[in-house]
């Protein structure tokens, strides 16, 4: 089984040799496994099956969580811990959980158990850091543009004028607000996005290189 990732960013020659793999029929022993973290003019093979996946539910999280950490009680202390701040990935959910784990964050016995903030202290921020700048530099070129200007702006910044900043229309510009709202990169509250969290923001302007972000800076 070989699994791709980022299929919508993989060049001709990549697509050429997935095409041709699906071509060898049922009897081959090979199985491809694309993910695709944006819609768009990606291409499928024909014989594709597509599955989509979308941010867990409550009682999903839960349930992943129990299976990983072992514990129903850690894995409610997580989803209390997190409140609206989870992003319901599977990923997320699993990083997070484990880096609480290693730290030993977790506190009480039986079932009232309870992430103990002084201890978070301890984890070392940057792998949280890292899973954020990871899945920003997944998006689309245009989406990522209007987050890091955003967080260039600060905590708030107005859709209309990030729009007039980047030259782009109102539309495009909420549209790709609502992509970084999906990712849990920020959260639209009206004509506003907003920052629930500094290391998100700081974070997002990791995601690109310094040239990039002084053009961005005197847009």
């Amino acid at each position: 089984m070989l699994f791709i990732d980022d299929w919508h960013r993989a060049p001709e020659e990549a697509s050429g040799f997935v095409q041709a793999c699906s071509q060898r029929g049922a009897a081959s022993q090979l199985k491809v496994v694309l993910s695709i973290r944006s819609e768009g003019s990606t291409v499928y093979p024909e014989s594709a099956s597509i599955v989509e996946l979308e941010p867990l539910g409550p009682a999903q999280q839960i349930e992943l969580l129990t299976g990983l950490l072992e514990e129903p009680a850690r894995a409610h202390a997580v989803m209390d811990w997190l409140g609206e701040q989870s992003s319901g990935l599977p990923f997320d959910l699993c990083q997070i959980a484990l880096a609480l784990n290693s730290a030993q964050a977790f506190v009480g016995t039986g079932a009232s158990q309870r992430v103990d903030p002084a201890r978070v202290t301890a984890i070392d921020n940057r792998k949280i850091d890292d899973i954020i700048i990871q899945r920003a530099r997944t998006l689309p070129p245009e989406v990522l543009r209007l987050g890091i200007a955003a967080a260039l702006w600060g905590d708030r910044a107005p859709i209309d004028v990030l729009g007039r900043c980047l030259g782009r229309p109102r539309a495009a510009v909420r549209l790709a607000a609502e992509q970084l709202q999906t990712n849990s990169l920020l959260r639209l509250e009206g004509d506003e996005v907003v920052f629930q969290h500094d290391r998100v923001r700081t974070s997002l302007l990791q995601a690109q290189g310094d040239a990039e972000r002084r053009a961005l800076a005197h847009a």
